[in-house]
């Protein structure tokens, strides 16, 4: 799915992705101060450059970053629907299939990182494994086929289905081709098991190109 798609799109898609987590672990660290009794509002101004408050501000710029991130997907999803008939039309069948992966991700990615280490005791040491946790997901989903799930896009509004091309769908007459396709999460009994226009907006030069936004309609 990442391979296939353009830069722009899979930058903006992972960064939207990690929301979740800066959100968490924001939370975590403001609340846990809340429940320190001998935690005072006046110590805010106090040791302003410590290790807790140093990461708790990359967090929240980390976090306006994901959410600026976010939006930006929701652009290049209505400017792709605004250029369908530059970029062309793919009729396919769509099947009971959407927003793979979620548990896994969940599992395997938000529980360990909330769970395994104390970035209120060792800050600095969690920021950094932290980072370096999500640069090694990315180069994994990057180079490989599996669905990276966004439960931040997902809420916001967009899902991902799964669709094979129809015979009179594509120029190339791709027939039987799987395609990853954004669609509007609130119309998922709708999309599931139906046949659906979309606009491809992958790389153009990769020749697997597979993934496109569905064409609601009007």
């Amino acid at each position: 799915m990442f391979r296939s798609s353009r830069k722009d799109f899979r930058y903006s898609y992972y960064i939207s992705s990690l929301m979740i987590s800066y959100f968490l672990l924001v939370v975590y660290m403001f609340l846990s101060k809340l429940e320190d009794v001998k935690y005072q509002f006046s110590d805010l101004t106090v040791n302003v450059f410590s290790p807790n408050k140093i990461v708790f501000c990359l967090l929240l710029l980390l976090l306006g970053f994901s959410f600026h991130s976010l939006k930006k997907i929701q652009n290049i999803i209505k400017d792709n629907k605004k250029s369908s008939n530059t970029l062309g039309i793919v009729q396919l069948e769509v099947k009971a299939k959407y927003n793979q992966g979620f548990r896994d991700f969940i599992m395997s990615v938000l529980v360990p990182i909330i769970s395994s280490f104390s970035i209120t005791d060792h800050a600095i040491a969690t920021f950094v494994v932290l980072l370096i946790v999500q640069f090694v997901t990315y180069k994994f989903y990057v180079n490989s086929s599996d669905i990276f799930p966004n439960v931040s896009l997902a809420i916001w509004g967009y899902s991902i289905f799964i669709g094979t091309e129809t015979k009179n769908g594509h120029c190339n007459g791709d027939s039987g081709k799987v395609w990853y396709v954004l669609g509007k999460t609130d119309e998922i009994e709708s999309i599931i098991l139906s046949e659906q226009k979309m606009v491809p907006f992958g790389e153009p030069e990769y020749r697997n190109n597979n993934i496109g936004v569905i064409l609601e309609d009007k």
